[in-house]
């Protein structure tokens, strides 16, 4: 999947001609691969016209893709042109970029932020790691010495209903903004997790599972030193 060749395009100005053109090619390309739209909307975490209503698949989108249709051709998808799957010979070896979330999102939440922010307005990184979906500036010294103030995280979306990994860190999308924490069961409380910080300055809390709208590994950090 070559993320380059991703096209932007903006939902609310996309035809309904051009939504139902591309439902076909997308719902004839998941058939392809033995799976449905509906399917992976599921495994997305999306409601059940997501994709209807959206028309295109976003750069973000396409890296989420990559781990359930390797080879799509998202170009193909969004246009038309070309054929549904990338061969071998016209894969890119171009690495893959990212995007940086700005400071000023982290306030809000991920989930906005992959729907009202497009790709274009966000500076792009090159990530050291494959199917990385954002980095993250770290703000703040309650993830020292592990994670300093100003270092970046590269993240992964997650779906909690399959596995988490206890111990790890995650960013958390919650309702209150995000944060990145190490993530522990709540003893006794199967509705809650306990967020710990790697700086012993700062006291463990709880959130409601219910109040997560994303979980986000942490695969990477990087530093300027």
């Amino acid at each position: 999947m070559d993320l380059s060749k991703v096209e932007i395009k903006n939902s609310n100005t996309i035809t309904q001609e051009e939504r139902d053109a591309f439902m076909e090619r997308f719902k004839k390309a998941c058939k392809m691969k033995g799976m449905t739209v509906a399917y992976l909307q599921k495994e997305l975490g999306k409601a059940n016209a997501y994709f209807r209503n959206m028309g295109y698949i976003t750069p973000v989108m396409a890296r989420q893709l990559k781990q359930y249709i390797p080879d799509l051709n998202v170009e193909y998808m969004n246009t038309g042109k070309g054929e549904p799957f990338v061969t071998h010979e016209e894969k890119s070896d171009k690495k893959d970029t990212v995007p940086l979330l700005p400071v000023s999102a982290q306030g809000g939440s991920l989930n906005d932020f992959v729907m009202q922010v497009h790709d274009y307005d966000c500076e792009q990184i090159v990530s050291p790691i494959k199917k990385a979906d954002f980095a993250i500036s770290v703000a703040g010294d309650s993830m020292s010495p592990e994670y300093p103030n100003g270092c970046t995280v590269f993240v992964t979306r997650i779906y909690e209903r399959d596995f988490i990994e206890w111990g790890k860190t995650y960013v958390l999308d919650t309702r209150n903004g995000t944060v990145i924490k190490n993530i522990y069961p709540c003893p006794n409380d199967d509705s809650k997790v306990v967020c710990r910080s790697v700086n012993p300055n700062y006291p463990d809390f709880e959130v409601e599972k219910n109040d997560i709208i994303g979980w986000y590994l942490v695969r990477l950090q990087m530093c300027l030193k």
